[in-house]
């Protein structure tokens, strides 16, 4: 009796790890053809503009942007199991935020406000992209493509904090309490909290990535004041800057 139920938990959490890769996956692509999308709107601006310099740069991007969208499916196809493993080095926190914020400044009414500056970090670039485009995606779907982001970085003793804010409707607080929870979602479900969906994916994927890091994502918002993500990564690469372990932490 007492294998069967071990043999019963063991194919539930299998299962469960295999729903969550395939749903993390699904949303990777869905980001990455996103900004493909944004990229082919632009270069259709620029041809009928006759801006071919940026017809150019856009193009350049869009190869870019699936080459990012392969290596952040290998680099997902890992989310479902109990661990993600990171494989960092020291990379600039704001080069990444450039990366993954780039298709929102190419919106007209889409106002983008950096307060954030350079700072070296040791993270896995990848995962960080694509947890970033993650939280920008949000914020550009609850403000329908137009409004707001504002991004900042501040520090304290043990963390550099990048906040990103909007200033879209905001979330009720029974939409924040399950926002890092796998396949919760508030999106297409009339403001349902016992809906599924999408939304807790790309959030879960975050945090996910954030304690892969040593460190932890939060979420703040209230209906009608914009919702604000901070991304609390520990100095130095979590376990002090002398010991750096270059094979990843796991």
């Amino acid at each position: 009796m007492g294998r069967s139920v071990l043999a019963g938990r063991r194919r539930e959490l299998l299962g469960r790890a295999a729903r969550l890769e395939a749903a993390f996956m699904e949303h990777a692509v869905k980001n990455s053809l996103a900004k493909i999308r944004l990229h082919a709107l632009n270069i259709r601006q620029g041809l009928t503009a006759g801006e071919y310099q940026r017809v150019e740069e856009y193009v350049d991007r869009l190869l870019v942007t699936t080459d990012q969208m392969l290596n952040a499916t290998r680099s997902i196809s890992r989310a479902g199991r109990s661990s993600l493993v990171v494989k960092g080095d020291w990379y600039d926190l704001q080069a990444l935020v450039d990366q993954a914020i780039e298709p929102l400044t190419a919106l007209l009414e889409m106002r983008v406000v950096r307060e954030d500056r350079p700072y070296r970090l040791y993270l896995d670039p990848r995962l960080v992209t694509e947890c970033l485009s993650n939280i920008f995606n949000n914020s550009l779907e609850a403000l329908a493509g137009k409004g707001t982001v504002t991004v900042s970085l501040a520090e304290t003793r043990r963390y550099a904090v990048l906040t990103i804010r909007d200033d879209g409707p905001g979330m009720p607080a029974w939409a924040v309490a399950h926002a890092f929870q796998p396949f919760y979602s508030t999106k297409n479900t009339a403001g349902d909290p016992d809906s599924g969906g999408n939304y807790g994916l790309g959030m879960a994927f975050v945090q996910a990535v954030m304690q892969a890091h040593r460190g932890r994502a939060e979420l703040m918002s209230e209906p009608g004041e914009g919702t604000e993500v901070r991304l609390l990564f520990p100095k130095g690469n979590g376990m002090g800057e002398k010991g750096i372990d270059r094979g990843g932490w796991r």
